[in-house]
């Protein structure tokens, strides 16, 4: 079913404006992600950012819906721009549509994706030292603090299920322990010499496992490190880690091919490279200045 501002009427409901008039539906949020984004990697994408994403289509739609809505567009509607921006606007979808039905159907199998890994060990070598640390920042001065930093290590070492609690409970640095000490993919390389031990126990540190001693910055502050995941230099990674990446890219490339091939056919059906040889009119007030 079909309105003026809500083209849907029935269906879930994400977004309802206070008067009721404007609505944005689920199902709209999904065909805007799913034409900007291959559904198979959606699962790639960290909850916290599609959520993000998803906010933003549904204010960007709830706009212009309310946009649609006022007396000015319904004017705007009966007007020849209108009817041929439309109508431009309709040949363009239908051909996005149009081309992305063509490759629906398009696969890439366990076995070209492997080839691809196989063939290619050395795009999928490591050039530098990444890790995935958690840490807690300690005050590491008076006796008392220097105390309380080795409470605290041990602790963590009996309840390195609980580091983020304990990053959130302990950490100096208040802003990094609300995120429960996480860093996320930190490149250890590009870390100065000041944090020259933070690199030192990433690298000589067990996954999963609390480094066992408190890394000393500067004399003045103790750091208790977690190392979550680690890619070192020289390493190659590991198959499953990269695969859905690599069927992905190989898909896309398969569909590029496929659909510049498409694209050919339809312009040697209609001659359209011909249009390149067109002798367009010229304008008046050109004419007069040659």
């Amino acid at each position: 079913m079909y309105g003026d501002s809500n083209r849907l009427t029935t269906g879930e409901v994400v977004f309802e404006s206070k008067d009721k008039k404007v609505k944005v539906f689920k199902e709209e949020v999904d065909f805007v992600i799913n034409q900007s984004m291959d559904p198979e990697m959606l699962d790639q994408v960290p909850k916290e950012q599609l959520d993000a994403q998803k906010k933003a289509i549904i204010k960007q739609l709830a706009f212009y819906k309310s946009i649609a809505l006022s007396p000015e567009a319904a004017k705007l509607k009966a007007t020849k721009d209108y009817k041929m921006a439309l109508g431009l606007q309709e040949d363009t979808l239908l051909t996005g549509l149009f081309l992305k039905d063509k490759v629906k159907d398009i696969k890439v199998t366990d076995e070209e994706t492997k080839k691809f890994y196989d063939d290619n060990k050395s795009a999928f070598t490591r050039q530098d030292n990444i890790a995935d640390l958690q840490l807690i920042y300690l005050p590491y001065r008076s006796d008392d603090e220097k105390a309380q930093a080795d409470r605290v290590l041990a602790e963590a070492k009996q309840n390195k299920d609980k580091f983020g609690d304990l990053a959130k409970q302990y950490s100096a640095d208040k802003t990094s322990g609300a995120n429960g000490g996480v860093t996320g993919p930190l490149p250890l390389d590009k870390l100065g010499a000041d944090f020259a031990p933070i690199k030192d126990a990433a690298i000589n540190g067990a996954v999963n496992e609390v480094a066992p001693n408190l890394v000393i910055l500067g004399g003045d502050t103790a750091v208790i490190v977690k190392v979550n995941k680690k890619e070192l230099k020289g390493e190659v990674v590991k198959y499953e880690d990269v695969q859905k990446n690599i069927a992905f890219q190989l898909k896309q490339k398969k569909i590029a091919e496929e659909q510049a091939k498409i694209e050919k056919e339809i312009v040697d059906k209609y001659d359209l490279n011909s249009i390149d040889q067109l002798k367009l009119e010229e304008k008046a007030a050109d004419k007069d200045k040659k």
